[in-house]
């Protein structure tokens, strides 16, 4: 809303920079501990505001809200970062946070082929309107 993008228009956003990528945790090293809330923070002068108060945004917050907005992202990086960002691009992996130590979780990946991969976390090459699945399961629960 900030953009004033209407809602059926194609949404290209432009990312340039010639610095490394800034993600989730990075902020810490600085003391903020805040995790990002996903808003955008931007004042009346089209400033980012929240810069010394949260955490950059995870990669998957990122994701989500490019997502939500219908957001189609290019970087345009220079030449000695290209590596790094082309990393960041078209990757999605399942991750589990505060995993209990007695829960032993399997995963299965079903990619843009439609082919499941057991013990998977990952879908790479993803392009814009691929939806990767990903499945966890408890081995030792279905032994049971």
């Amino acid at each position: 809303e900030k953009i004033g993008w209407r809602k059926d228009a194609l949404h290209l956003l432009v990312f340039t920079t010639d610095d490394v990528p800034h993600i989730a945790l990075d902020g810490k090293l600085g003391g903020l501990v805040q995790p990002h809330d996903g808003q955008c923070h931007l004042n009346e002068a089209n400033e980012y505001t929240a810069s010394n108060q949260m955490d950059y945004p995870s990669l998957a917050l990122l994701g989500e809200k490019l997502a939500e907005n219908n957001i189609n992202l290019i970087f345009a990086v220079t030449k000695n970062h290209y590596v790094l960002y082309k990393s960041i691009r078209s990757k999605v992996e399942l991750s589990v946070w505060d995993q209990p130590e007695d829960l032993n979780l399997f995963f299965t990946a079903t990619c843009q082929d439609g082919v499941s991969y057991p013990g998977q976390r990952k879908c790479e090459g993803l392009k814009i309107g691929d939806t990767p699945l990903g499945q966890p399961s408890n081995p030792s629960s279905e032994l049971r």
